[in-house]
């Protein structure tokens, strides 16, 4: 399959793809029988319990991992162009912890697992290391969260949160685009955060 030059440069920005020359990406691309993936705005990628078995790369829009819990979902992470969101199952491939859904309308670049064999490509054994190493970046980022969702009262958690959050060159933080996000991902009802934020 031919990428175009838009799904190109986006892959050779993704920490996926750390390292390689546009020409490497192509002949991974090639080698692995990648393909394109469209999901429309609140359109399930994979729910909880499906298997995943590709590396994906976000291309063009927003996918959040979310957990089912009484009062709506609880957003776990977003993954916006450029990022992967593979680490959720080892290897990228398996059964799928999280439900992950489209956020916006998406566009992502598949590359099947059972096609990235590093024992037969330097190229592939690279692609396998920036994976992990995304893995690895993240999961910190998950341990983060999980002491923040740990906390019973909402102010410390707030806290916790914001540190959590990317964050620009100046120190600031990337707040969420809504409230109602806001609250999703610190697992909080969106009135009581409203009130914490007066």
């Amino acid at each position: 399959m031919k990428f175009s030059e838009k799904t190109m440069r986006a892959l050779e920005r993704s920490a996926v793809f750390s390292g390689f020359a546009l020409e490497n990406i192509d002949k991974v691309l090639i080698e692995a029988e990648a393909y394109e993936l469209t999901f429309q705005k609140g359109e399930f990628v994979r729910r909880q319990g499906e298997t995943l078995d590709f590396y994906p790369v976000v291309i063009n829009g927003t996918v959040q991992a979310e957990m089912p819990r009484d009062r709506g979902p609880m957003i776990v992470e977003r993954f916006a162009t450029g990022e992967s969101f593979a680490e959720a199952i080892p290897q990228g491939m398996g059964v799928c912890p999280v439900t992950i859904v489209a956020a916006e309308d998406v566009l992502l670049v598949a590359i099947p697992a059972a096609n990235v064999r590093p024992e037969e490509s330097p190229l592939f054994e690279q692609l396998s290391k920036n994976i992990a190493g995304e893995m690895t970046k993240k999961i910190g980022r998950l341990t983060a969260k999980l002491s923040m969702l740990s906390e019973t009262r909402i102010r410390p958690r707030l806290m916790k949160y914001v540190i959590t959050l990317p964050k620009r060159k100046d120190g600031s933080y990337i707040l969420p685009e809504t409230r109602r996000n806001m609250a999703a991902e610190m697992g909080v009802h969106e009135k009581a955060l409203l009130r914490e934020l007066r």
